[in-house]
């Protein structure tokens, strides 16, 4: 469901700042200087994995990027166990 800023009695200017305080993820995620490590499952469906890979790339520091072919959005840490906390280490 998308609602309109009037709906939630915002403006669109005060949904613009409110977004941009707490949603700009590119702001975000540029900022932080340390490294980034993205772990995402090429078929998630409820995710895509570009975005995933919109996020390593916005990183400000160092950041590895890790698509795993098999999981999905629920299965990701149960299809790929050994390899996820292997990425962690």
């Amino acid at each position: 469901m998308r609602l309109e800023p009037r709906e939630i009695g915002a403006s669109p200017a005060a949904f613009a700042a409110a977004f941009a305080a707490r949603l700009d993820h590119r702001r975000k995620i540029g900022a932080w200087r340390g490294p980034v490590l993205v772990l995402h499952a090429a078929g998630d469906d409820l995710v895509d994995a570009g975005n995933a890979e919109r996020l390593a790339s916005w990183a400000g520091g160092p950041a590895t990027l890790r698509l795993f072919e098999r999981g999905d959005h629920n299965s990701i840490l149960l299809e790929n166990e050994a390899a996820y906390f292997e990425a962690l280490s």
